[in-house]
């Protein structure tokens, strides 16, 4: 018995050093994905809003978040003195691509608005939260080949990585920089990168 768990430790071990490796962090940006991140709208007359929470892709290192207005009369956005164009079809209310330097943050636009009699810009401010994921909504992505492998399996789940061994513990490999999601089972046990210290004890 001890030496069958014994092989089970070090077999958690050696699957969770592989996968660190194959999750290292090329920099400290939010690894690329799809994320969603709360929106708070600040300015103009505060009868406009926007989608709340916001889609936010990252790509090669660079934020860009999606932003869907309550009106479809904004045609274009300023930020960071860059232009941006309204990409809802005719009807639909209006939706921007705008990058973003980090998570969180709060940066400064104009919204163009055709509302009115003549068009006009009209100053807000965004804020922008990361919005963690819920362990309920995570959806398998893929699974290891792990052809000789016979004391765990790991799925794939976007970012995340869930390891199953032999007696059935599970353990979550969140990589750095990305959060760690809500409402983990208790019996699920979250290793959160990088991983500092490893410690192996038999008794």
């Amino acid at each position: 018995m001890k030496k069958k768990v014994t092989e089970l430790i070090v077999c958690l071990l050696s699957v969770i050093c592989f996968l660190t490796a194959c999750h290292a962090p090329q920099s400290e940006k939010l690894a690329d994905g799809t994320y969603q991140a709360d929106v708070t709208l600040t300015g103009g007359s505060g009868r406009a809003t926007v989608d709340s929470p916001a889609a936010i892709t990252v790509k090669d290192g660079k934020i860009y978040a999606t932003i869907v207005w309550s009106s479809p009369y904004y045609d274009y956005m300023i930020v960071a003195d860059e232009t941006y164009y309204n990409e809802a079809k005719v009807g639909e209310n209006s939706t921007f691509t705008i990058p973003l330097e980090k998570l969180p943050c709060e940066i400064s636009v104009i919204a163009d608005t055709t509302a009115m009699s003549v068009p006009h810009e009209i100053e807000y401010t965004l804020s922008f939260v990361l919005k963690e994921t819920d362990f309920s909504e995570l959806t398998k992505t893929g699974q290891w080949d792990l052809s000789y492998a016979t004391q765990y399996r790991v799925e794939q789940y976007g970012e995340y990585d869930l390891i199953t061994m032999a007696d059935d513990s599970r353990f979550l490999l969140v990589p750095e920089n990305v959060p760690v999601p809500e409402h983990v089972p208790e019996d699920v046990v979250v290793l959160k990168q990088p991983l500092d210290h490893t410690y192996l004890v038999s008794s």
